[in-house]
């Protein structure tokens, strides 16, 4: 039995109908035409349908066009916007910029600020008080002018003044450290020698007795009041002890 075989006409390209590519006609199956499309150039192979004597025909340029100009720079404007004030309220100028503050604020910063920013001042540093004297605690005459004595031999010698506190030195030591003024031979007690004028000496109540001329010269060195103080204080607990 013979098998007959239909065969079926290949119909013909409708010109009508639109490329998915380009908007153009889309061409009779032809994959070089539609590759050439999207890649935005020529066809990368000529269809030998298309030609003209046996030559391929010139394929059109159908590059893509792009938009190359450049953008408009975004323009922004850096001065700060100043903020507005609205009813009941009052812009006031301060060194941190301009704030509105409502006019029922408890703090007045216009009073404060006066509207105008107020410059930093700096503190000068304080200096510190200078260091006392004798002269500057006692007066002009703190220790007796040339005190001497006499040797066995009745030869005359000199004394340390820093050791004859005038008696207004005295009085006043006494009055820092709590004891009461007294004369006394401190230096010649005994064995022939003899003082030509005696020691102006401060007797604590514990009995013991010291030398308001030594500390006096505490204030002689040039010592901060503080340490002056705490050498007094080292005096007078030795002296208790």
């Amino acid at each position: 039995m013979e098998r007959l075989t239909k065969i079926v006409p290949t119909p013909a390209p409708d010109p009508t109908r639109k490329s998915a590519v380009r908007g153009g006609p889309l061409p009779n199956n032809n994959f070089h035409d539609v590759l050439g499309r999207l890649s935005g150039g020529a066809r990368t192979a000529p269809d030998l349908r298309q030609t003209q004597g046996g030559v391929p025909a010139q394929p059109k340029n159908e590059a893509v066009r792009l938009n190359l100009e450049p953008a408009q720079p975004l323009v922004v404007d850096p001065r700060p916007t100043a903020p507005a004030a609205t009813a009941g309220q009052t812009l006031v100028q301060t060194p941190f910029g301009t704030v509105v503050v409502p006019d029922h604020s408890a703090i007045d910063l216009k009073a404060v600020f006066g509207g105008v920013p107020t410059p930093s001042v700096t503190a000068a540093p304080v200096a510190a008080p200078p260091a006392p004297s004798p002269q500057s605690v006692f007066g002009e005459h703190v220790w007796m002018n040339s005190p001497s004595g006499t040797d066995p031999n009745n030869q005359r010698y000199s004394y340390n003044p820093v050791y004859f506190a005038t008696r207004e030195t005295a009085d006043k030591v006494a009055s820092m450290i709590g004891g009461t003024v007294i004369a006394q031979n401190a230096m010649a007690a005994a064995g022939g020698f003899q003082q030509a004028a005696p020691n102006w000496m401060v007797k604590m109540p514990n009995g013991t007795v010291l030398n308001p001329g030594l500390i006096a010269s505490f204030y002689n060195h040039g010592y901060p009041q503080s340490y002056v103080d705490y050498l007094v204080k080292c005096e007078v607990r030795g002296s208790q002890s």
